[in-house]
């Protein structure tokens, strides 16, 4: 993503940086890139509009066309709208990816129901009250003849995206839950989720398929022509699930808050990332470990809250330190008005905050073991037992 002010209208931010991804050139052996050829209106509702992004005849891509869904109105009217828009395909895409995802219906029906639980009972209050009006839209706006609703799916793909990657360090959450006490049935659901992961047959390389491993960087100043503001998000998450059929670019334009735009699928209005007409990027990359807590927003809608109030780095770190941290993640917000960007390491009760060439990360080293990589991790050759520099920062340069 390419951002510098002033910027542009969100429709048009939204075609030129799908133009700018499709660069007319070979990025990668075995991929093809391609100029789209238009945008055609697929169908609309009230305000808002939904276009496919056209490729041109002599592209073959068997995954299906991404959309751009332009959603404007009140916060009610846009959670409407995209449900009327979408509302077929959001239940198409957490079908194909619940299906994909749990080998058995018992067991997808137990992880749809903690997911329930888990907003229910920890995320809910700490939803700001503008994104649970989108949510009553979305069920409002619901197509019928479906058990499953889309204001369902936005917040089951909110808190199953916003869990650790690795199933002991649900497990460890879970457990630090259960000694608080909860009645009878919440108690069941949560012993079944912990047997589930303790013998975790479907995980994938030791993690739980629903949670992104990602990477990012952000480049700037001397890095780049007249000093612009590049940031990238680079999405790993499983794959053959067939929520590719389902990607989208959704642009929000609502009263008191920038236009902005949010990259990922029909999974509901949370960001994987973004960008506003603010010149405000958001990224997130995995960063497990144990010290997690259900009780905040989930990740997908606190980088909307960055999106929406936020015009320079102070801004977007003063409201991430005056909200809660939940799974351990790394966050990157870049800003083309200051210009720069800032990593973000959270865990449960933390934050890290980092800049480019951050003589934290020049000081940072850990001892490399004997065995099973030391305290850096089995990515470090074992050295015996020396310690190690691991940071790297460089000027007007962050990654994660």
């Amino acid at each position: 993503v390419h951002t510098r002010p002033p910027p542009p209208p969100a429709m048009r931010l939204t075609t030129a940086l799908l133009g700018a991804a499709v660069a007319g050139m070979p990025v990668l052996d075995g991929y093809q890139v391609a100029d789209p050829t238009g945008y055609p209106v697929l169908r609309k509702s009230g305000r808002s509009t939904l276009y496919e992004v056209q490729l041109p005849r002599n592209v073959s891509y068997a995954l299906g066309n991404a959309k751009v869904v332009k959603l404007v109105g009140s916060r009610y009217e846009i959670g409407h709208a995209y449900a009327q828009l979408l509302g077929e395909d959001a239940i198409d895409t957490f079908e194909k990816f619940a299906t994909s995802t749990f080998p058995n219906a018992a067991l997808k029906a137990t992880f749809c129901a903690f997911a329930d639980w888990l907003w229910d009972r920890f995320a809910a209050p700490y939803v700001p009250d503008e994104f649970h009006a989108e949510l009553e839209g979305m069920k409002a706006g619901s197509p019928r003849g479906h058990l499953l609703s889309v204001d369902q799916v936005a917040r089951r793909y909110a808190t199953l995206a916003n869990l650790p990657a690795d199933p002991q360090n649900i497990v460890t959450m879970l457990e630090y839950e259960l000694e608080k006490g909860m009645p009878a049935l919440e108690r069941d659901l949560i012993n079944a989720v912990i047997n589930h992961l303790t013998k975790c047959t479907w995980c994938s390389n030791g993690r739980v398929p629903f949670v992104p491993g990602c990477d990012s960087f952000a480049v700037w100043g001397n890095r780049t022509q007249q000093g612009a503001l590049f940031t990238s998000r680079n999405l790993d998450w499983a794959k053959d699930t067939g929520i590719a059929q389902h990607k989208l670019v959704a642009v929000v334009n609502t009263p008191g808050v920038p236009p902005y735009a949010m990259f990922g699928f029909t999974s509901g209005l949370g960001a994987l990332a973004g960008m506003s007409s603010n010149g405000i990027t958001v990224s997130e990359m995995n960063a497990d470990n144990a010290k997690t807590t259900f009780d905040g927003p989930p990740f997908p809608l606190r980088l909307r809250m960055i999106l929406e109030k936020s015009a320079t780095l102070k801004d977007a770190q003063t409201l991430w330190s005056a909200t809660n941290n939940t799974d351990s993640m790394n966050f990157l917000i870049g800003s083309a008005k200051d210009p720069g960007a800032l990593v973000v390491e959270a865990m449960r009760g933390f934050s890290g905050y980092f800049v480019d060439n951050d003589p934290k990360e020049a000081a940072a080293t850990c001892e490399v073991g004997s065995t099973g990589g030391g305290k850096c991790g089995k990515a470090y050759p074992d050295n015996g037992g020396k310690t190690v520099k691991i940071g790297k920062p460089l000027p007007e340069a962050v990654w994660r």
